[in-house]
Formats: structure tokens, C-alpha cells, sequence
């Protein structure tokens, strides 16, 4: 266990510093500080009574100077029930808080986010004939700085009675403000949640002394070019790799993805992102570093001298805001309950139709001609499927002759008999059963009235041509090996399987669209197939490749002829990043991530997911060649575990949509609404440009995990919807 104390240290040098844009004056003699010739009155003395919608100036005495702060309260701020969170905006040297209120631009923000925020004038700064802040412990600097701030923070939260968020004040600051803003979170940590630092660094000797209370959230932006405060470090401050590696191991991060932004401007130049996550109190440690970009705030506004590709203000504050001095702020909203509990949902719940079980009520029906290799074979994965995922009830796998005489799938036909299952009144014939077999349907044997008799089942029926050739039935120019055919079986048992699992925890809502009647659409709980269909393909070989080795029947092939299939799929779901960023990007022809080029493929390019890919399976079909069904079910889930978790995609929200439906569900764990998840994901697939980005370059926890799938997915133990 890490222990994070308060120490004293010694007295810190202050690095100099530059203003919004303004070029830094040459070094000259420090004038002493101008003592105020009488004290001011106590408490600061501002310009207006009036504490929201605009700029208050405030004049306050603190260690005997006269020092200056101006804030800002959003207009609405009366309206506001929640304390606001507070963020201190920090000057370079030569600079002023005024035109620091200009160039950052943090009024506008403040106003439509909701937050306030203050622009403490800094002294003539150590060193320099002009205006800055003395960073570093207090002791032999002339002006006690960090005293300064905190004075402003009680200050604005005593005396002016404003409704401050005490756990949530950041700091930012510019140049020689940076340098104050990482001062005040090593010696004022137990007053700063998170700190931003622009075109600054830390001065030679404070990273040794340097020690925050808690796990610090930490962003940093900073150009290449920065002539000022160069990137690579100088006799009076450290290079910013070496701070951000500070910051990185301080917060004990065990987790660093690099991303590349787009050319926004369109200057030629862009940026690169370097997060590290995985951080105690789960807070993180950002670098974005401006290709080309010289000594100024970034601004993103055409014609700005500061022109950037990223709007440097907004940055820091989605970057700020997620954190408090306990680290990331949790989620505390839920979205509306959407589920009608009924009669059907009771008996379902009291029989524990949607609760894992070591011995469920399943079936496996074959028809008679069927060798007793293949009963076996589907026994075996069966169980070892159960153990995974957890056994599921009234799952039903059936296998019948879709060419022999009806006598030899007789039990088929009896089984479907008793689920009174589509067709079943007058019994079936062979090519009845060819007719009405599918893969994963279901039946309701006491009828579809939602009441105590309520029972549901899920079906799959499956060709004895499928199980004998797999794909290839189907296909006259594929010529698989045996073990193929026989990892092919295994990946579809599991692929069918995990839909029942998905069905199971729907309960009597049903899952998609197709179960939700016109006049009640809640009756669903709005599984989108994108979902549905790559949720369970991204287990498939995720599982297999973990427990492919205690299915017995395949001993008989070549081990490493086995790995090399498996290893095959999820090499490509390491490169998926990059795979669908070309395909949205580029109209083609594709290069795939073993350099084979194709021809053939759809023209994806400016291809967005949206509301028309989530109300129901393709009009076509689901296993049609067209552009939603190359991308919707492979990029969405890898990009929903990218902003939560594996957990999440595979096992939450599961645990959730039956109460909350599926896009509830999502907004409980992901903190988007439906409309916000395709923004962010259409966004995400043109971030980095795919030719300037390795093919195994993914954003962070995008990336299918190397542990297997039940260490990193809890599935028995999932929190099953009770209806307490």
C-alpha cells in the first residue's frame, strides 16, 4: 500500500514564464514588493453586490500587499442546487489576469458549463522585472504565493458566501502560471483536486520534494516548438517527459496508450496524446503535445495567432471535471426505469430462468442417424460453456437430417412438439423442419400471454450438413481441415449459446426489436443486433482461445495448427483500430493487417452509425455484404469497452436492461445517451488518421485482454435483475 503524507521541503527556485501570447521581457532586477501604506479593510473588497453573469473585480490585503482577483458566476447560478466546482485560471509572467480572462476564453465556458472561476492577479515576480507568481514552498520567496491561493479559495467560499465545491477546485496555468499550478499541487493538495499545466514544467529540484496528499489528476499541453519553455528541459526546469513520468509514477499508473489527433486546422501539423491510466483512485496523467505549435494557449478558431488543433480551454476542462480530491468522480445518476414487472416475470425470476446454475434444465436432441461422436462432442463444449458463462435453463440444441425421412428426426420433431414451437400443431415432416429451423429463435409452449404460466425457451436448430462440414455445407470453394471444422462447431455452440445467456437476462421483455409490439415498446428492452451479434463474436475466440485445450476431441490434431487459427482472430481484433478507422476514412481498395489487399470490399468512407443501424437486424439480413454489417457489430463494442470496461459490454449490461433497457443500461455505465454514444464513436473512428498509425494502435482498453475471458469477466457472479 502506497501512504501519501504532507512533508516539508525545501525552498523552490521560480521559473520564468511567458503570457498569453506575449513575448518574455530580458531578466532585470526584482523591485521589492510595495507594502501597503495602510491596512485594508478585512476581507476582499469587490466591485459589484451583484454575484453572477459578469466579471467582479475584487482588491483584497493579504501578507500585507495589495493583491487583485477577478471571478466569475454563471448566469444562472441562483438556479443552481449543487455547489459549483471551482477553477483558478493562472497568468504567465509579463501577463495579467485580464488577458488571461481574454485568451483562455473560461468566462464562456464557466457560463455554459456551469462552474465558476477566478484570475488572481500574480506580484512582480522573483527574477524579473514583471508581473508572475513565486512557485514553490513558502519560507525564503519573497511572496508566499500558494498562501496567496489559498486565501482566494476561502475567500470566495467564506467571505463572499459563494456556494464553492471545496472538493472540486482545480488550478491551470500558463507559462510561469503553469509552474505556480503544479506548485500549488505539490504544497496545496489538500485544497486541488486536479491541475492543468500549458507551456510550462516544474522547476530543476521540486520533483525530489514534491509530495501531494492524495493521487494527483494531472494534463498537460505543451508545443514542440515552444521556444519559451522548451519541451526538452533547461538548467531552471525539467523536461516534461520527466515531470509527466513524475506525475505517472506518483499516482502509481500502470496503463499508457498514445493516440494522434487529426489535422483540424488544416496546417499540415497535428498532435500526439499520451495517457496513463489505471492510476490509484483511478485519477490519470495526460500529455498532449502540439506539433509545430510555439509559446501560446491553444486556441482553436480560424485566423487566432494561437490557432491549434484542439481547443485548449475546453480540453482541460472535460479533462478537470471528472475528478475530485478522492480521485474520479462516480456516477450517481440513473437513467428511468423502463420495465413492467408482471406475473411472467415473477414466475420466470422464482424458477431462476435468468440465474446461473451448475446443473440447468437443457436439452440436446439429435436425430437417430446422428454418430455418438458428435453427441459427445456437443455435451462436452455444452459444459464447459455452463462452467464459463454460467448454466442457463430451457435452453434447447437440436440436430436433425435435413435430407433423411422424417422417421430418423422423429425426436427432433417431438421435442419441437412439445415447445410448441412454430408449425407444431399438425407435426412435422423433413422439409417442414428445413422450413422453420433457425438459430437462435425461441417458443413459449404454454402461449405468449404474460401471466403465471409463462414459459420461454430458446432454440437452435441445426443441419446435420452443418455439423459434419461446418461452413463449408454452404460453400463449395472452401475446403477446411478437420481441426478448422472442428474449432468452426465450437465457435458457433458458443456464439448460440451466449445469445441465450443475453435472452435469459431480457426476461419476458425480449431482447431487440423484433419482440416489441408496435403499441408497447417497452416491452423490449431494445438490444440493438449490433450488440446482440458482436457481443457474442467477440467471446468467441476470446473464450476458445482459453479453453479450447480441455475439449478432449481436439487432442487428436496439431496443437500449434490450433493456435495459429486462434491466434489468427485475435490478431485481428487487435488491429480493429486501426482496420475500421481505414475503412471509414478511405474509400478503399483495404489493405488488411497482414499487408493483403482487397478489391471487393463496400466503399465504407463517411460511413457513421446512427438510430437507422439500432432499430432492428438489416433489412437485408445480418450476414449481407454491405457497409452496416462489415462495421456496426465489430467497431461499436470495441469502442464501448474503450469508455468502460470488458465487464461492462459482456456482463453489466446484461445485469441492467431488463430494468433500465439496453440504451439505459448503457447510460448507466457509460454516462452517454444514445444519441451522445454515436457522436463520441463516430468521432473516435476519425481521431487518428489510419495511414499514420501502427496496425496495433488502439485506444485504451479497446483492445480484447490477454488474461482469459472469465478472469477478466465475472459472468457467475452477475447481478441478476430480483425484483426486490
Amino acid at each position: 500500500m502506497r501512504y501519501f503524507l504532507t512533508l516539508l521541503g525545501l525552498t523552490l527556485v521560480t521559473a520564468c514564464g511567458g503570457g498569453g501570447g506575449v513575448s518574455e521581457p530580458v531578466p532585470s532586477p526584482t523591485p521589492a514588493p510595495t507594502p501597503a501604506p495602510t491596512p485594508a479593510p478585512e476581507g476582499p473588497q469587490c466591485s459589484s453586490s451583484v454575484d453572477y453573469g459578469v466579471v467582479i473585480a475584487c482588491n483584497v490585503n493579504h501578507d500585507e500587499l495589495d493583491r487583485e482577483f477577478s471571478y466569475y458566476l454563471p448566469s444562472d447560478y441562483l438556479s443552481i442546487s449543487d455547489d459549483l466546482a471551482l477553477l483558478i485560471s493562472l497568468h504567465g509572467g509579463d501577463d495579467t489576469a485580464e488577458a488571461n480572462l481574454s485568451y483562455t476564453s473560461f468566462v464562456d465556458l464557466a457560463e455554459e458549463k456551469d462552474f465558476a472561476v477566478v484570475f488572481p492577479q500574480g506580484t512582480v515576480a522573483e527574477n524579473k522585472g514583471s508581473t508572475g507568481w513565486f512557485s514553490g514552498q513558502c519560507g525564503t520567496l519573497d511572496v508566499c504565493d500558494n498562501d496567496f491561493i489559498s486565501f482566494v479559495i476561502d475567500s470566495l467560499s467564506n467571505d463572499l458566501d459563494l456556494n464553492i465545491n471545496l472538493e472540486r477546485v482545480y488550478v491551470t496555468g500558463f507559462s510561469n502560471g503553469a509552474f505556480m499550478a503544479y506548485s500549488l499541487a505539490c504544497n496545496l493538495s489538500e485544497k486541488i483536486a486536479a491541475v492543468a499545466s500549458v507551456s510550462g514544467s516544474m522547476d530543476i529540484g521540486t520533483i525530489a520534494t514534491c509530495q501531494s496528499v492524495h493521487p494527483m489528476p494531472v494534463i498537460h499541453i505543451h508545443g514542440e516548438n515552444d521556444g519559451w519553455i522548451s519541451p526538452d528541459g533547461s538548467e531552471n526546469h525539467e523536461p516534461i517527459e520527466d515531470v509527466i513520468n513524475f506525475w505517472k509514477d506518483f499516482n502509481s499508473c500502470e496503463q499508457t496508450d498514445i493516440s494522434y489527433g487529426n489535422d483540424n486546422n488544416s496546417d499540415g501539423l497535428t498532435w500526439t496524446g499520451t495517457s496513463h491510466t489505471d492510476c490509484l483512485n483511478d485519477v490519470e496523467v495526460e500529455w498532449i503535445a502540439l506539433e509545430g505549435f510555439d509559446h501560446n494557449w491553444p486556441v482553436y478558431q480560424e485566423g487566432s495567432y494561437s490557432n491549434s488543433d484542439i481547443n485548449g480551454s475546453l480540453e482541460i476542462w472535460n479533462f478537470l471535471s471528472r475528478f475530485d480530491t478522492s480521485g474520479l468522480i462516480a456516477d450517481t445518476t440513473s437513467p428511468s426505469v423502463t420495465a413492467i414487472p408482471n406475473a411472467a416475470t415473477a414466475k420466470l425470476i422464482s424458477e431462476g430462468f435468468n440465474q446461473p446454475k451448475s446443473d440447468p434444465e437443457q436439452w440436446a436432441v439429435f436425430s437417430t442417424d446422428i454418430e455418438e461422436y458428435y453427441i459427445d462432442r456437443e455435451e462436452l463444449v455444452q459444459n464447459a460453456l455452463n462452467k464459463s458463462f454460467g448454466g442457463y435453463m430451457n435452453y434447447n440444441y437440436m440436430v436433425f437430417n435435413e435430407g433423411g425421412p422424417d422417421v430418423i428426426n422423429q425426436p427432433v420433431m417431438n421435442r419441437l412438439i412439445e415447445l410448441r414451437y412454430n408449425g407444431w400443431e399438425g407435426g412435422y415432416t423433413t422439409e417442414e423442419l428445413r422450413n422453420v429451423s433457425s438459430c437462435l429463435s425461441g417458443a413459449n409452449p404454454n402461449g405468449w400471454e404474460k401471466n403465471e404460466n409463462y414459459e420461454q425457451h430458446s432454440t437452435c436448430m441445426v443441419w446435420k450438413s452443418f455439423l459434419l462440414e461446418s461452413h463449408a455445407a454452404n460453400d463449395p470453394n472452401y475446403f477446411p481441415e478437420d481441426y478448422e471444422i472442428e474449432l468452426e462447431i465450437v465457435q458457433h455452440m458458443q456464439h448460440e449459446y451466449f445469445h441465450h445467456y443475453q435472452s435469459a437476462h431480457a426476461l419476458d421483455r425480449g431482447l431487440d426489436y423484433q419482440s416489441a409490439p408496435a403499441d408497447d415498446p417497452n416491452q423490449s428492452v431494445h438490444a440493438p443486433w449490433w450488440w446482440i451479434e458482436g457481443a457474442a463474436m467477440a467471446a468467441e475466440f476470446w473464450w476458445i482461445r482459453s479453453n479450447w485445450s480441455n475439449l478432449d476431441f481436439l487432442d487428436q490434431y496439431d496443437s500449434e495448427a490450433i493456435e495459429n487459427v486462434i491466434s489468427y482472430h485475435m490478431n485481428g481484433r487487435k488491429s480493429s483500430f486501426w482496420w475500421f478507422s481505414q475503412r471509414i476514412q478511405s474509400p478503399g481498395p483495404y489493405t488488411d493487417w497482414e499487408g493483403h489487399t482487397n478489391h471487393e470490399l463496400n466503399d465504407c468512407s463517411n460511413w457513421e452509425l446512427g438510430f437507422e443501424h439500432s432499430d432492428g437486424y438489416p433489412e437485408n439480413g445480418h450476414n449481407n455484404n454491405d457497409c452496416e454489417n462489415d462495421l456496426a457489430p465489430f467497431a461499436p463494442i470495441h469502442f464501448m469497452a474503450h469508455r468502460s470496461s470488458w465487464e461492462v459490454v459482456l456482463k453489466k449490461i446484461p445485469e441492467d436492461y431488463y430494468e433500465y433497457g439496453f440504451w439505459g443500461a448503457l447510460e448507466l455505465h457509460l454516462g452517454l445517451s444514445e444519441q451522445e454514444f454515436y457522436d463520441e464513436f463516430n468521432q473516435i473512428m476519425r481521431s487518428s488518421n489510419w495511414e499514420e498509425i501502427d496496425t496495433s494502435f488502439s485506444p485504451n482498453g479497446w483492445n480484447i485482454p490477454n488474461d482469459s475471458i472469465e478472469a477478466t469477466v465475472d459472468f457467475k457472479n452477475i447481478e441478476y435483475y430480483q425484483n426486490d
